[in-house]
């Protein structure tokens, strides 16, 4: 019995710990302050990231994923009206909490219907894998609405779209043996009649090394491809050295055009790139150089409107060990904030000693970069992730497939227990930064 129970207080210590387990090091996230008035006037939230600008019928959207507290892994997707590049709107969630769709979710509109793809994969009997189920998809019509927080209440049941053991996900990252938890950010895109869903490919067992990789279904959604990942010339995927942090892919004329920052041995920032087909892409056009925090930038693309480039500048970089006790963001953190500035776009050609690679035409120009101002979150609800007991917003049931039975719960660790756990995440921080320490030696003999 004894025996038992201390196996299970391994395994909750093993669940408290899967967060940190890959936690960038301390350095990485000790980022000089942005005390620029662009941030102290900023209404964004501190745990604001991945925007994207929606046009949806009569209806136009900057949406985010808001993390309330950054120490608590959870997540809510929010939107705001957005008026023309000029301002956007009081923030209003627009998907039900009880979804845990909220970290990665992607929207996408077609022919007037809003569609959402979002959702983590994780094992049953650790972590958060009663919340993190697979990528599940819901769609609700924007005809006649205003508000954005009308949304919520539109949505069709959730489906089940496929799990962390799709054919072809590359997740080489050894805690979670070999199936995708689907981190980071998601992009979708509806291109040639069909949808195409971009995530992170993690090509190293140690974390890092972050790429891209694509799946796609037909309209109506009867069956994902396997994953496939993106291919883009002279980027050499699965270096340490070589960090794409999400891949934001919108339609282009004819092509798809991804924006993403990325962290490159030759420079850090926001990246373009074109493609036909959504697997093969041009050589990475460099738009914006930004400081690199080890793997990370903390300057975001967001969208190409028309002759508008918007980027999210200041993101935070901290972890859940970073936050004091009692606080929802770290010490002398301010706030992120939206910027638009002016591109001109061509057809000319890059030219290289190997090969002729169309470049993406994009130029930035140099002009005044313009603060976009928006509204809070004061109209967010909170997060609670059983309000509504694994019900839709709209009150019905949401559907999926009957969940694995689930472990008994764990007691409760004794404070020597608890005190050891500490010591031990001190010890794994202090791994992580001498490791760290030792790669970014090696790189620079590389």
């Amino acid at each position: 019995m004894r025996h038992r129970r201390a196996r299970r207080s391994r395994a909750l210590a093993a669940a408290a710990l899967l967060p940190f387990a890959n936690a960038e090091p301390a350095r990485c996230r000790k980022v000089p302050t942005d005390n620029s008035t662009a941030a102290a006037s900023s209404r964004f939230d501190y745990g604001e990231r991945y925007l994207d600008i929606v046009k949806c019928g009569g209806l136009s959207l900057l949406v985010s994923r808001l993390q309330p507290n950054l120490k608590e892994m959870a997540w809510v997707t929010i939107a705001r009206l957005w008026h023309n590049g000029e301002r956007a709107g009081l923030a209003a969630r627009i998907l039900p909490p009880s979804w845990n769709l909220g970290h990665n979710a992607a929207t996408v509109c077609v022919n007037g219907t809003l569609h959402v793809f979002g959702g983590q994969y994780r094992n049953y009997t650790v972590g958060r894998g009663a919340t993190a189920r697979g990528v599940f998809h819901a769609a609700a019509s924007t005809q006649s609405v205003s508000d954005p927080a009308a949304i919520e209440a539109r949505w069709t049941d959730r489906s089940l779209q496929f799990e962390g053991w799709h054919k072809g996900c590359v997740e080489r990252r050894t805690k979670f043996s070999g199936y995708c938890e689907f981190d980071g950010q998601f992009s979708a895109v509806y291109f040639n009649g069909r949808f195409l869903l971009y995530g992170r490919a993690n090509l190293a067992a140690t974390g890092g090394a972050r790429h891209v990789q694509m799946t796609s279904a037909p309209a109506d959604l009867s069956s994902w491809s396997p994953f496939k990942v993106v291919h883009l010339p002279g980027v050499k995927a699965g270096r340490a050295d070589s960090n794409i942090y999400f891949f934001q892919v919108q339609v282009y004329g004819d092509k798809l055009l991804a924006l993403f920052p990325a962290v490159f041995p030759a420079a850090a920032g926001v990246y373009a790139s074109t493609s036909t087909d959504g697997i093969e892409w041009t050589r990475p056009q460099l738009l914006l150089r930004s400081t690199a925090f080890c793997a990370r930038t903390r300057l975001h693309p967001v969208r190409l409107v028309g002759d508008q480039l918007y980027v999210f500048n200041n993101v935070d970089l901290s972890e859940p060990l970073d936050i004091p006790k009692g606080s929802t963001h770290a010490r002398g953190t301010t706030r992120p904030y939206l910027q638009r500035l002016t591109v001109d776009t061509d057809e000319m050609q890059l030219i290289s000693t190997e090969k002729v690679f169309p470049a993406v035409g994009v130029r930035v120009l140099d002009r005044p970069w313009q603060v976009v101002p928006v509204e809070g979150t004061d109209g967010v609800a909170s997060i609670d992730p059983v309000a509504t007991n694994g019900r839709a917003g709209n009150g019905k049931k949401a559907a999926f497939n009957a969940a694995p039975k689930e472990a008994s719960p764990l007691p409760a660790l004794s404070s020597a227990t608890n005190a050891r756990i500490a010591s031990f995440l001190e010890r794994v921080q202090a791994l992580n930064d001498a490791n760290a320490t030792k790669a970014s030696v090696a790189l620079a003999v590389v």
